[in-house]
């Protein structure tokens, strides 16, 4: 976690709010007041943005850094917690997302059936659940070791992420690279490379319906071999 901590002040610079996650949340959310849950919420600024419309949000993160620099947004439709996405049951919600792949950082398919599980219990009738991560079918496939360099040259920040693919574990072990002005911090950990079909066999498990996979937040058509994102989006009705 020491190396979340480091980077939160440089989060927003990393991962800049995407106007297409943005549309993509708003077609489904419909008309205000409806109520999200953002799971992994990193400093908040995807929810703080979509709560600007009048939705109300929750978001849950392991860091408490994280957290603050969310809560530092100041958005009054919006509640920040310090909590485990493999534990969290609290409240109802319309939607339910879990982005920026974050769902394959549950090593293993029992605690993601759990986590997935947990999130079709929170869902109202008629609710949505949303993931977005690597598109591990091309990674598996072909022996992709590492993922486009992120580069911010205003705030002088690059970043870096390499995989290794462990045959033993089948697991990725993945390092990560942020470098800023005169400051370099790493990180490892391991990654679940979890692929399409794995995700929409455990959706269906668990009660999910009306499933549909995209290559992007923009809906392009996913590619198993060639998308470089899977984004899956289920119905509890």
């Amino acid at each position: 976690m020491k190396f979340y901590t480091e980077i939160a002040q440089y989060y927003d610079d990393i991962f800049p709010l995407n106007e297409a996650q943005v549309t993509f949340f708003k077609n489904r959310l419909g008309i205000p007041p409806k109520q999200i849950l953002d799971v992994a919420c990193g400093t908040g600024s995807l929810l703080t943005n979509l709560c600007s419309y009048g939705y109300q949000g929750v978001g849950i993160d392991l860091n408490d850094t994280m957290i603050r620099k969310a809560e530092e947004k100041g958005c009054k439709n919006c509640i920040f917690k310090v909590s485990d996405m493999l534990t969290f049951q609290e409240g109802s919600y319309d939607l339910i997302y879990c982005i920026g792949n974050s769902l394959v950082h549950l090593i293993n398919l029992e605690d993601i059936k759990r986590f997935l599980t947990n999130c079709k219990a929170m869902l109202n009738q008629g609710g949505i659940f949303v993931t977005q991560i690597i598109n591990y079918n091309r990674i598996l496939k072909d022996h992709i070791t590492s993922l486009p360099l992120i580069k911010n040259e205003a705030k002088n920040l690059t970043f870096i992420r390499e995989y290794a693919y462990n045959n033993t574990t089948h697991l990725i072990n993945f390092t990560t690279t942020l470098k800023v002005y005169n400051n370099t911090f790493h990180n490892t950990v391991n990654l679940y490379p979890l692929t399409s079909e794995e995700l929409v066999t455990l959706l269906k498990q668990v009660g999910f319906t009306h499933i549909k996979l995209y290559g992007d937040f923009k809906e392009t058509s996913y590619n198993p071999h060639e998308s470089y994102s899977l984004v899956v989006e289920a119905y509890c009705v």
